[in-house]
């Protein structure tokens, strides 16, 4: 990597199907069958391809004289296409179902992906607990109405009950 590849790792990258392709053909990239990302095997549209190129050094998203990607990028990269375990949150509103949240994990790390405008969208990695915590943020809760309950518990079942 040049030392001109900068790049906020912080942030997501947006992929179009064309520099997905070209990420294979240089990388050796795979996708399993559980992987959102649609990798085919041979990809004949070389100026797309070539465009592909550009776009990403133009993005710092690989190195300007090698075309090697950035290495947060194939580790996202890595990460869709052969995960160990997806996550899932689907939300219901009036116009049907729809995906709030979808993560891919791999080794612990969890990637948010979405598909939107013919580009996938890797977001920066995640630790479950930054995960659960978005998910916590949008399930429903009831809030609370003083529903107070009164027991009586003997001194033994007040001991068993603070264990």
């Amino acid at each position: 990597m040049s030392a001109s590849m900068t790049l906020d790792v912080a942030a997501g990258f947006r992929l179009s199907p064309a520099e997905l392709q070209l990420l294979a053909f240089t990388g050796d990239l795979h996708a399993e069958e559980e992987s959102p990302l649609e990798i085919h095997e041979r990809y004949d549209d070389t100026r797309a391809l070539e465009r592909a190129a550009r776009r990403m050094v133009d993005r710092a998203l690989a190195d300007p004289e090698t075309l090697r990607p950035h290495r947060e990028l194939v580790r996202r990269l890595l990460i869709l296409s052969q995960p160990d375990a997806r996550v899932v949150l689907i939300e219901r509103d009036q116009h049907g179902a729809r995906r709030a949240l979808e993560f891919y994990e791999r080794a612990g790390a969890y990637v948010p992906y979405r598909f939107e405008g013919g580009e996938h969208d890797l977001g920066a990695p995640r630790a479950i607990d930054e995960v659960l915590r978005e998910i916590a943020e949008r399930l429903p809760t009831r809030g609370s109405f003083g529903d107070f309950v009164y027991i009586t518990l003997s001194s033994a079942e007040y001991f068993a009950f603070s264990l």
